[in-house]
C-alpha cells in the first residue's frame, strides 16, 4: 500500500474547512438546544462523543439505516462535542488560575482570547 505524504500546511488548510464545517453545526445545535453544556462537567462531551461512537459503529452493523444516518453525518458531531471537552477544559483551567468563578460568557471570551493570544509572541 502506498501513503501519501501530507505538509502541515495542507492539513492545516483542510483542518480549517472542516472545523469551520463543525463551528457552524454546534453554533446550529446550540441555537436549537442552548449552551447548557458549559454548566455541566467535562464529562458531559465524553459521554456524547461515546454514545455517538457507539452509534457509528451501530449504523456500519445496520445497512439498511447507513444510507439515511451514516457514520458521515456523526463523525462532525463527535468532532463538535471534542473541541466542547477542549473549550471545557481551558475553561476549568483558567477560572482555577483566576481563582474566582466565572460566568459560562466570561469563560468563554477568556478561552477565546487565550487561543487566539497564545501565538502573538
Amino acid at each position: 500500500m502506498s501513503y501519501v505524504t501530507v505538509t502541515k500546511e495542507e492539513l492545516m488548510r483542510a483542518a480549517e474547512k472542516v472545523l469551520e464545517r463543525v463551528a457552524d453545526l454546534v453554533v446550529e445545535k446550540n441555537l436549537q438546544y442552548g449552551d447548557a453544556w458549559q454548566d455541566l462537567d467535562i464529562f458531559t462531551p465524553l459521554m456524547r462523543i461515546r454514545e455517538k461512537l457507539i452509534r457509528v459503529e451501530t449504523l456500519n452493523k445496520e445497512p439498511a439505516i447507513v444510507a439515511v444516518e451514516g457514520a458521515d453525518k456523526e463523525l462532525p458531531d463527535i468532532a463538535g462535542y471534542c473541541l466542547l471537552g477542549i473549550l471545557k477544559f481551558e475553561a476549568n483551567a483558567l477560572e482555577k488560575e483566576s481563582k474566582i468563578p466565572l460566568s459560562p460568557e466570561q469563560k468563554i471570551i477568556m478561552i477565546t482570547n487565550s487561543i487566539l493570544n497564545e501565538n502573538k509572541d
